[in-house]
């Protein structure tokens, strides 16, 4: 039984997944990543991620928020990141620029105004908001790139 599984496999088309650019595979948010250490504002941030097909990471659960963290601290030399979080003023709403729901937090209080979100790793990965044209790196978050092998 076990040889005929392994002769069928043969003939079946796989998927392998790759990650474009300087980008890699992150296991934990099942997504590629392209850390960017160049500071910018928030939203040359984000149009830098959508020029590559992503945006700013999207949090929306605690691992997911230690998981970013984690790659903002080993990828990121300033550690301080952006995150995909704005405030949009006529709504008045925090959303990401992804457009998925807003539906998980970890804010921390501070005197800081302004409608974007970056993230303190070194400080129990609190979010933070300042204004939008400060300067922090950033992490991509991009979909990887699908190739699938022909059947032989």
């Amino acid at each position: 039984m076990l040889s005929f599984l392994l002769t069928i496999s043969i003939f079946l088309p796989f998927t392998i997944q790759s990650c474009i650019n300087e980008s890699f595979w992150s296991d934990e948010l099942g997504t590629c990543v392209l850390p960017v250490e160049i500071a910018t504002s928030s939203i040359s941030a984000e149009l830098n991620c959508q020029s590559l097909g992503g945006h700013l990471f999207s949090i929306h659960n605690a691992f997911e928020n230690a998981a970013v963290a984690d790659l903002h601290t080993k990828k990121l030399t300033g550690q301080l990141g952006w995150i995909g979080g704005w405030f949009n003023s006529s709504v008045p709403t925090w959303l990401w620029y992804d457009e998925t729901p807003f539906n998980y937090q970890h804010w921390v209080a501070s005197t800081e105004k302004g409608g974007c979100l970056y993230m303190d790793p070194r400080n129990n990965h609190d979010w933070r908001q300042i204004d939008c044209s400060g300067t922090f790196q950033y992490l991509c978050d991009l979909p990887p790139t699908t190739l699938t092998t022909p059947s032989t």
